[in-house]
């Protein structure tokens, strides 16, 4: 049973670290965001108990803590990385914020919540390098939407003044473009270059509605399907599934999603669903079969969603690629 409760709280430049003991936050001490400071926190967490009594939480705040858990799991100490969302939902409300706050608030919650928390597992090197391609595609893609969409709307409502900075807006379109293009090369290569990586890809794609980016993104959030493989989860993460809102006798409002989703997912669900109902004829008549009986498009819309997540997973989970008429064995037998 882990006795020593250490929160740390992780800013650009430096970590700050505080020991719960007896279940009181009575040590902080602020140290150095790298390889030196991180072995003068260990040598000063060693003073309150030994490695093994450790629990060690973090808040995820994404690129900055990457050295860390590199460290860590190096040392072999057992650390959990938690949204903040979820540390400030399970602890009292609180006015104010400052680091040495926010560590021992992280350290009092993983006291609280030892029996709950799961150790973090860092991905696999291909993994951690499709996650830097993707988010490059994203903000390469972005810059792209910039900077041609005003120059579009230039072009239609002041033709004659904006000559210049619509042809300069051109010319970084088409170097982002060329961009674009050389980094899902990369993203290619890479996916190619791992058996179990290219595997899990070809399996995603080969069910309707995904395509290379959603496919991508699945490998990335889920670990190429090793740590979030459960459809119902999957389906929770990408705000898809509907969730109903009683107490007691009363119903308070209707049975629908989750805002607390990950937007990213939930908005490429939605291209490929509206893909789907325009090109995938079995989808298209369900969707025209539903609206018809005078259902909410948006209600149909997100049970495509939640059944391509549904699907995704059971492929996946079954390793051969998606077929139309498939038909389970457990069916046959009954049969």
């Amino acid at each position: 049973m882990k006795k020593v409760f250490v929160g740390i709280d992780v800013s650009k430049e430096w970590i700050d670290v505080c020991v719960t003991l007896d279940g009181k936050v009575v040590f902080h001490q602020c140290f150095d965001n790298n390889k030196p400071g991180f072995g003068k926190m260990v040598k000063w967490v060693k003073e309150y108990g030994k490695q093994p009594d450790w629990l060690v939480c973090m808040e995820h705040t994404g690129i900055y803590a990457q050295l860390l858990w590199h460290y860590l799991t190096q040392k072999t100490i057992t650390y959990c990385v938690v949204p903040g969302q979820l540390i400030s939902s399970g602890l009292e409300i609180r006015r104010g914020k400052n680091d040495r706050i926010d560590a021992g608030d992280i350290a009092r919650f993983a006291m609280r919540y030892a029996d709950e928390l799961k150790p973090h597992r860092l991905p696999t090197q291909v993994l951690s390098r499709l996650k830097m391609l993707f988010a490059y595609r994203v903000r390469l893609v972005k810059a792209k939407g910039l900077i041609s969409v005003p120059a579009g709307e230039a072009k239609v409502f002041a033709a004659k003044e904006s000559k210049e900075m619509r042809s300069d807006s051109n010319s970084l379109v088409q170097i982002l473009e060329a961009r674009i293009k050389k980094v899902e090369k990369l993203i290619d290569q890479v996916i190619n270059g791992d058996e179990q990586t290219r595997q899990c890809y070809q399996l995603i794609i080969s069910v309707p509605g995904f395509g290379p980016v959603t496919a991508c993104y699945l490998l990335i959030i889920t670990h190429c399907f090793t740590t979030l493989n459960i459809s119902r989860k999957l389906a929770n993460f990408g705000g898809v599934a509907p969730h109903p809102h009683k107490s007691g006798k009363s119903i308070k409002g209707k049975t629908r999603v989750s805002p607390v989703a990950d937007k990213k997912l939930k908005a490429l669900l939605s291209s490929g669903a509206g893909s789907l109902i325009n090109h995938h004829k079995p989808t298209q008549q369900y969707f025209l079969k539903l609206t018809a009986k005078g259902k909410n498009e948006n209600l149909v819309r997100n049970n495509i969603k939640n059944k391509m997540l549904h699907t995704v997973c059971t492929v996946v989970k079954r390793g051969t690629p998606y077929l139309d008429n498939y038909q389970s064995t457990y069916k046959k037998n009954v049969a």
